[in-house]
């Protein structure tokens, strides 16, 4: 449903067999009303406009989707834990007191999540040394840029 849902808003690429992309943009045409519930596929056809005639009749490749998502608020998957099927994050008040808060994610990247609702743009949050601290607990910490943890993300240290 995600799929016909934002359907405009999504950027089609299709990277050819030998590793390279397709330079033209492609645009999701048909989509098939069945689901296949036992691989969780749902066909759809890609449109791309082949003005040097590079696309053959018979060639393969893969669809890459991708979506923008302006004004996100992302948070690394680390920085998160789960306690019954719900999903929290500690953030650091003004008083340095680490408070537990239940969190909404609304997509799942790589090492992030693109929250929905829980966290604001001015929330503080534990990254490391989650499984250290209890609600309620003053916290000592150092600050870091989101660029600096962005750019660190595979180094999963606690």
């Amino acid at each position: 449903t995600e799929l016909k849902e934002h359907r405009d808003d999504l950027q089609i690429e299709l990277m050819l067999a030998n590793g390279t992309k397709f330079p033209e943009i492609g645009k999701i045409g048909a989509i098939e009303a069945d689901f296949n519930n036992e691989t969780g596929n749902i066909a759809f056809r890609a449109d791309f406009p082949n003005p040097n005639r590079l696309l053959r009749h018979g060639q393969t490749g893969t669809i890459l989707i991708n979506r923008v998502l302006k004004d996100a608020i992302v948070i690394p998957q680390r920085a998160t834990f789960e306690v019954l099927d719900k999903r929290y994050v500690y953030i650091v008040d003004e008083d340095n007191i680490a408070h537990q808060r239940e969190i909404a994610i609304q997509n799942e990247l790589e090492d992030l999540f693109v929250i929905r609702d829980g966290v604001g743009v001015d929330d503080r949050i534990v990254l490391e040394g989650i499984r250290q601290v209890r609600d309620g607990d003053t916290v000592d910490y150092e600050e870091r840029q989101s660029e600096q943890v962005v750019a660190n993300l595979k180094f999963h240290a606690e």
